[in-house]
């Protein structure tokens, strides 16, 4: 008799396979049972038939029916939720069912534990794998191996048409003090210069009413008696052609062209594991790492430090963001403008604001004007004629090139069990 045969007719009080008398005549029912399959768990099944009688030897009559149990195992282990699911006695990873795929790991070592226990996984960057399902947060996506940081390429170096430039008359004796813009000669133009004045101009003079110096003329007789006696002889005024000057050219170019920053290996690390029981002390029951990953978990701490005991697989990496990145290119500057032309034409005059008494007028090509009855000169005026072209400006050596670097930052150890 099989032992749930037996439970059950201990449970109805019966003898199995016959009845029990209690008087002439009279039965008490009898039972048979369909036995359970052993170890099948979940619902059970048992047929059971009833046998009557009545007493003075009358007819016995038989009734069949059926009776449904449950026994409540579950037929499976859970491997990482502290609990005996499948009755055995047995927990997480001390139940065979765990022996395949998972491990015992100590507790993580203090100051391990930023991201808890990780798996890792190294390859080419831009080919990372999926967080697995026992893992599924990415906990790190950081560089390891050699920094790739490629110089900036630099734009070449140029400059714009020169803008602010402006037409005036040269120095025409740098050794004195101020620009001396125009002189005043006791001798007519083309007979040289001989007891001259000189009327100053500002530095790039836009033609504006200019002097400031006063020569009188007032003793006609001693100047035509001796030209260089007196320097009331004013006979002639002379300036020099013409010049551009001031300015500047805009540079253009230099614009560097930076790559991102990159690592010859992507390291992910992907944590949010779940820990089980069935270990013994501090120890956890731990998903191994999935093919594709490093075979053995992993820990992490910021900084470049050593692995603690127990650790043997050591990695640093970096984070690509904390990369500190001074790559770029110098900038382009301009020389001053050159090559330029224009043309001017110089007023003269004997009243200082230019306005009332213009007693010659210089042009080119020889920008001298005799003067006519010996006037005073006290200022002088331009108009241009034609206004600066032809000039440009040169590129400086030295822009558009290369300069700065890369260097890793965020290091971060990562140490994984052997």
């Amino acid at each position: 008799m099989s032992p749930s045969l037996s439970r059950h007719a201990r449970l109805f009080g019966l003898t199995l396979g016959g009845a029990v008398g209690v008087g002439g005549g009279c039965f008490y029912p009898s039972y048979s049972f369909d036995g359970e399959a052993p170890g099948a768990g979940g619902a059970t099944s048992a047929s059971v038939t009833t046998t009557t009688g009545s007493v003075g030897g009358g007819g016995a009559s038989t009734v069949s029916s059926s009776v449904t149990t449950t026994t409540g195992t579950s037929g499976g282990e859970d491997c990482l939720d502290g609990v005996d699911d499948d009755d055995d006695a047995l927990i997480d990873c001390e139940d065979p069912d765990c022996q395949a795929g998972f491990s015992c790991v100590d507790a993580i070592p203090v100051g391990w534990g930023i991201y808890g226990y990780v798996a890792l996984a190294q390859s080419v960057p831009g080919n990372e794998p999926a967080c697995p399902a026992e893992y599924a947060d990415t906990a790190f996506l950081f560089g390891g191996g050699a920094l790739i940081a490629d110089d900036a390429t630099c734009a070449a170096c140029d400059c714009d048409p020169p803008a602010g430039e402006v037409c005036t008359l040269p120095d025409q004796d740098p050794a004195k003090a101020g620009i001396q813009g125009a002189f005043v000669s006791t001798q007519v133009c083309g007979a040289g210069l001989a007891c001259t004045g000189a009327e100053t101009i500002p530095a790039a003079w836009t033609g504006t009413c200019a002097g400031g110096s006063v020569w009188l003329g007032s003793h006609q007789a001693a100047c035509t008696a001796n030209p260089c006696a007196s320097s009331n002889c004013n006979r002639s005024v002379v300036a020099g052609s013409p010049v551009v000057q001031g300015g500047s050219c805009a540079a253009t170019g230099g614009d560097a062209t930076i790559d991102p920053v990159g690592f010859a290996v992507s390291a992910k690390g992907c944590a949010g594991g779940k820990s089980g029981g069935g270990c013994g002390g501090t120890a956890s029951c731990q998903a191994n790492p999935p093919s594709g990953f490093e075979q053995k978990l992993c820990v992490a701490q910021a900084g470049d430090v050593a692995c603690p005991g127990g650790f043997t697989v050591r990695l640093l990496l970096n984070d690509p963001a904390l990369t500190v990145d001074d790559r770029d290119c110098t900038p382009c500057t301009c020389s001053a403008p050159s090559g330029g032309t224009c043309d001017l034409s110089v007023d003269v005059w004997s009243d200082a604001t230019c306005t009332m008494l213009k007693v010659a007028t210089l042009t080119g090509p020889t920008y001298c004007a005799d003067l006519t009855n010996n006037p005073d000169v006290r200022a002088i005026s331009a108009t241009t004629l034609t206004p600066p072209t032809g000039s440009s400006c040169a590129s400086v050596a030295g822009g558009g090139m290369p300069t700065g670097s890369a260097v890793a930052g965020g290091a971060t150890t990562v140490c994984c069990l052997p």
